[in-house]
């Protein structure tokens, strides 16, 4: 049977960053504040202070914004017709890329 979730205090926290920071290991600091293997590591990540491996945005190049905005607007000339089937709007179709109309 697992032991029941102890919540995180302020205090408990701030030693584990002292810890860290002063160059001792995820394992050696789990020890020394009494936690099950890996909590410190994943507490310290999710308070952003963790590896550096947080998700960072990538910047969308303009040369893909313009190409959206480009088969947006093919699309608002499809006749009700053509969405309704699925066709591709006007200059988009395979036939169009063979041919390098696009």
């Amino acid at each position: 049977m697992r032991a029941p979730r102890r919540p995180w205090s302020e205090d408990e926290l701030k030693h584990a960053l002292d810890l860290h920071a002063a160059g001792r290991s995820f394992r050696a600091i789990d020890k020394a504040l009494g936690r099950w293997s890996g909590a410190t590591q994943q507490r310290l990540q999710i308070a952003r202070f963790g590896s550096g491996q947080q998700v960072r945005s990538k910047r969308i190049s303009d040369n893909l914004l313009v190409e959206r905005d480009a088969l947006a607007a093919a699309r608002e000339q499809c006749a009700l017709i053509q969405n309704f089937f699925g066709d591709p709007p006007p200059g988009y179709s395979a036939l169009d890329g063979k041919t390098g109309l696009r």
